[in-house]
């Protein structure tokens, strides 16, 4: 059965999302109650699979990483998904999606340069495994986060 959130969990993921500081004292003056029900709350959503860390925010074109790019594979068998992204578990696959459609895999990949990018690529090009695979430059990004927000209730 899956956990149902309320309002108060919605107000602490909302909290999170802004705030790198996990900061409870914070939390509790701002929705009435107590830390130890913000410490038990944010418990609750861990334990059910809802929180799964409090990450900081990090800029990563700060750090270098000045290229964001979308990556399609279409494998030759797609029963292989899961090894195959067991082979490519790469620091810079940011984030991987099993797709239904022309395509197998969407990976969102960062990197510090243009030929990094092409190495990576032209790998997955190379493997024996990929029928395709193509590659969309991001050229701006207009918003990025690990969830939509503010998180509702709906």
């Amino acid at each position: 059965m899956d956990y149902l959130i309320d309002e108060l969990d919605v107000k602490i993921l909302n909290y999170l999302l802004q705030n790198e500081k996990l900061d409870s004292k914070k939390m509790a003056t701002l929705f009435k109650t107590t830390q130890k029900t913000i410490y038990e709350r944010i418990k609750k959503l861990k334990q059910n699979g809802v929180l799964l860390g409090i990450y900081p925010k990090i800029s990563t074109s700060s750090l270098g990483y000045k290229i964001t790019a979308l990556v399609l594979v279409k494998l030759v068998n797609n029963n292989i998904i899961k090894e195959f992204l067991k082979k490519y578990d790469s620091a810079n696959i940011t984030t991987s999606f099993v797709l239904a459609g022309i395509y197998d895999l969407l990976f969102i990949v960062k990197f510090k340069n243009p030929e990094l990018l092409s190495d990576f690529v032209d790998s997955l090009r190379d493997d024996e495994d990929v029928e395709f695979a193509d590659l969309l430059y991001v050229e701006k990004i207009n918003r990025e986060s690990i969830c939509p927000e503010p998180i509702t209730l709906d």
